[in-house]
């Protein structure tokens, strides 16, 4: 992953994998949800009104619905590049809605004087918070809103009885409100951490990844990275019985212009003349690096007759002395270069990786 200097696109991307986190769990929280609802709402039927119990299972069926509709609908993105915006203010607005919805229970079927269904619903509150923290915890502003939609409605419900026991139960569940939203700071605290390191850790395998194989100053591959893929096609054009060519490129008097006008002005000229060869090749060829002014083409599958595949070889060999007809623009000065090119065309007897290089060296002073 790329990385700003401001930290930006890693603040981002961290933004992304929290909100993978929340729709990965989402279908746990569904069940629970599921489970919940139905036998609170199966031991109010008995002594609550029932429409008013049916209407509440309703809203609650109908939120848990529309997230599952959300969670289907990102499934069905792909979600390995960064996530719009949007899925977060979802997650946000969905668990307000499902917070209201269990609010909204303590606010319809407190029972004023009945301590075991007070003691029962404080339970299945206090277990949907419990749940919350777990499958919520990624994104605070949508655990807290949970909460706290959750759990003040309960905690008023307990104050208004006007009892000692009511005013000790309101107190206590503004210290679980409390308790719960300091606990879960430090829980969303330490994802974020854990995933910040993680994505680290990943940015430091591509950076030893591309120093390995990546010529650092033009981004073209590098030596080994040209000889592994070059040994891979030595065998496969042995193997198919097709033909594939290697183009060694050296830039003439490259030495004497870089010592005069100083290394600034010639590794810039080296980059662009990275760009304009990767830009003439075919996708699947490649040009590398390998250090200096030396590049070399790799061809692949070029013919099956040794006549076709030099007619391709030497036409794209030319069409690259071509690029250097325009002359260069680097830091005010206008150059104009020449390269030389060697051609061999592979498989020979005995060829090696390493032959075919060499001899696509030889060829190019000759």
């Amino acid at each position: 992953m790329d990385e700003n200097p401001d930290g930006t696109k890693n603040h981002i991307c961290l933004d992304s994998e929290l909100v993978r986190l929340i729709f990965k769990s989402l279908p746990i929280a569904l069940l629970a949800t599921l489970i919940s609802s139905t036998i609170f709402s199966a031991v109010h039927w008995y002594y609550m009104a029932e429409r008013s119990i049916f209407i509440w299972l309703l809203l609650i069926n109908t939120i848990s619905l529309a997230r599952l509709g959300l969670y289907i609908k990102f499934r069905s993105i792909d979600t390995s590049h960064h996530l719009h915006v949007t899925w977060k203010h979802a997650s946000l607005i969905s668990s307000i809605a499902s917070g209201a919805a269990w609010g909204a229970a303590s606010i319809w079927f407190f029972p004023q004087y009945e301590i075991i269904p007070q003691v029962f619903l404080t339970v299945i509150v206090a277990g949907m918070c419990a749940g919350a923290v777990t499958t919520l915890s990624p994104l605070l502003s949508s655990l807290a809103s949970f909460i706290f939609l959750a759990v003040t409605p309960l905690s008023i419900q307990f104050y208004l009885t006007g009892t000692v026991i009511g005013y000790a139960m309101s107190t206590m569940s503004a210290l679980f409100l409390l308790v719960i939203l300091f606990n879960s700071k430090r829980l969303n605290q330490l994802i974020y951490e854990l995933l910040s390191t993680r994505q680290q850790l990943e940015q430091s395998r591509a950076d030893i990844h591309r120093h390995a194989l990546f010529d650092f100053l033009t981004g073209l591959p590098n030596r080994r990275m040209l000889m592994e893929r070059l040994s891979q096609e030595v065998s496969r054009s042995t193997r198919h019985n097709h033909l594939g060519a290697v183009l060694f490129l050296d830039i003439d008097n490259f030495k004497t212009m870089n010592d005069s006008l100083g290394h600034n002005v010639g590794d810039q000229l080296l980059k662009l003349i990275a760009e304009r060869i990767r830009e003439r090749l075919r996708d699947e060829d490649m040009v590398s690096r390998l250090g200096g002014d030396e590049f070399v083409v790799l061809m692949t599958e070029v013919g099956n007759d040794i006549l076709n595949a030099n007619f391709k070889a030497e036409t794209l060999a030319n069409d690259i002395q071509a690029l250097f007809h325009r002359p260069f623009d680097v830091h005010g000065h206008e150059l104009h270069i020449t390269a030389s090119i060697g051609i061999v065309v592979f498989p020979f007897a005995n060829a090696t990786p390493e032959e075919v290089l060499q001899k696509s060296d030889v060829a190019m002073y000759e």
